[in-house]
């Protein structure tokens, strides 16, 4: 199999490293004040990023209180980097937050930078909402979500730790914005105990094994471990899922250079099947028993566009995947279809259907009198052939950078297809999972994004990093989203589930 441009879960991994963040040399995001007054106290904290074994990156924390018109606030500015590899190309990933609260932990503002995409909000006066400006590619957008006035951000994270030690048994919990996933989340603690730790240099210190876990709306987003002392500081922290981990240190060593990266994104979380499946994006259907070692598969597998499951126990499924015609019949039950929303038709930060270049490219596919479901594979075709530099190196571009350069990975095709398919007028969106694929050295189900189109009164899958005229039942889909309002990176979460815990089998490929 030719080496197709997929498999990029960068956007999970940052998340990741957010959510540890959260639980745990100066940006460019402006200051909260023309004119900072004076500190009244100040902190800062280094760390090192390690993963599996290898250091590839730091984070920095400065966390700041001084006095403005009487009040007293906390200034939080935090930096991360961290170096990735995906198919032998680097990956460099930055974030910088500016948090703003007061000294109980309530938002004020903040703002956050993410490579070339940025997000600054401010909680109205009255703590009912917090409107969140979204910039990327030159295009603003701004949303407003419902906010409690003593919800916090990342200072409020950390006040509930250090106000007083936690006790072995011990839960607390706190309601704070995560950055890039853009809402309000719950942040909870429970303290196990202590425990004798190993720290990057090989020394034991005894501090207190603590499990945190993040909850949106939709459920739990991550779990960890962190290791905090006597004042509540994280000293150790581990992402349960990905095997990412933080080590306090100094600045020094935390800006010191990374190692040479061995791990690789994509080569090593291949899920490897028994079963040869070579030619399975030929076939029609594939029954698949999948099994999650820490959640129940039918709360992350959904049972919509070309895929429906049977429950097998609590941690099993069989998951029965079929490929979809162009008319869109299927010859397994029904699945119900949830009719698109304004959303899935409309421009947005990421998706910029109403860009001009990418109105362009549209016109150029076919005339208007096509039917919806001819267009929706031609333009599959099109983003195939356009993009033809394959660049694993890029975090997550915008439709609009897409269309400027032309090179990406999955998510470039994926998100370039879909605002071509809206400057159509054919509503559509992203979806995410996993899909099959011959590595050189290894052949199993890598982390994948394709798009989905809305074609007479289903959603008909299309894959333009693939370019087969849809997809067969090699595609096992995990999530999707629209990719719309200040909230779109919090789509990627039901891959973080899936993570390092799934196992797949093929029982049944026909």
């Amino acid at each position: 199999m030719a080496l197709p441009r997929l498999v990029s879960i960068i956007p999970v991994a940052l998340i990741a490293l957010l959510l540890l963040v959260s639980a745990s040399c100066d940006t460019s995001i402006s200051q909260s004040t023309t004119t900072k007054p004076s500190s009244i106290s100040e902190e800062i904290t280094w760390a090192a990023i390690v993963q599996h074994g290898q250091k590839t990156g730091y984070s920095y924390e400065k966390t700041r209180t001084f006095k403005q018109d009487g009040k007293l606030l906390v200034e939080t500015v935090t930096e991360l980097m961290i170096e990735s590899k995906r198919l032998q190309q680097t990956t460099t990933l930055q974030l910088k937050n500016l948090f703003l609260e007061t000294s109980n932990g309530n938002l004020i503002s903040f703002q956050s930078e993410m490579n070339a995409i940025s997000f600054s909000g401010t909680v109205s006066a009255d703590g009912k909402t917090l409107a969140i400006k979204t910039i990327s590619a030159g295009q603003e957008a701004t949303s407003t979500i419902a906010w409690n006035s003593e919800w916090g951000g990342l200072y409020a994270t950390q006040k509930i730790l250090k106000d007083t030690p936690l006790e072995p048994g011990e839960k607390r919990s706190v309601t704070a914005l995560i950055p890039l996933l853009n809402q309000a989340c719950t942040v909870q603690y429970e303290a196990v105990g202590m425990e004798e730790v190993t720290m990057l240099d090989g020394s034991q210190v005894q501090l207190m094994k603590v499990i945190n876990k993040i909850f949106t709306n939709a459920g739990l987003a991550s779990e960890s471990i962190i290791w905090i002392n006597n004042q509540g500081q994280p000293i150790k922290t581990k992402d349960i899922a990905q095997n990412i981990e933080m080590f306090k240190c100094d600045e020094q060593y935390a800006k010191s250079p990374n190692e040479v990266i061995k791990f690789d994104l994509a080569a090593d979380t291949i899920v490897p099947v028994k079963k040869d499946l070579t030619g399975i994006h030929t076939k029609n259907l594939a029954v698949y028993r999948i099994t999650l070692e820490h959640t129940s598969p039918d709360q992350v597998f959904p049972a919509r566009s070309n895929q429906y499951f049977i429950k097998v126990d609590k941690q099993t499924i069989d998951l029965h995947v079929q490929r979809m015609s162009i008319d869109g019949t299927l010859s397994i039950p029904a699945i119900v279809q949830v009719a698109p929303v304004p959303e899935d038709s409309m421009p947005s930060p990421l998706i910029q259907s109403d860009d001009q270049k990418i109105i362009a490219m549209s016109q150029q596919v076919l005339p208007a009198e096509k039917s919806a479901a001819v267009i929706a594979l031609a333009m599959e075709k099109y983003v195939h052939e356009k993009i033809t530099a394959k660049n694993f190196s890029t975090a997550f571009a915008s439709a609009a950078e897409v269309a400027q350069n032309l090179e990406g990975d999955c998510t470039e095709h994926s998100v370039l297809l879909t605002a071509l398919l809206r400057a159509r007028k054919i509503p559509a969106r992203t979806a995410m999972g996993l899909v099959y694929f011959e590595f050189p050295t290894s052949k199993g189900f890598a982390y994948h994004m394709w798009t989905e189109a809305w074609v007479s009164d289903r959603w008909f899958p299309l894959d333009a990093t693939m370019g087969r005229g849809g997809i067969g039942p090699g595609h096992i889909k995990v999530g999707d989203s629209n990719l719309a309002g200040a909230g779109a990176f919090a789509a990627f979460l039901p891959v973080s589930q899936v993570i390092g815990q799934v196992k797949i089998e093929a029982v049944l490929v026909e």
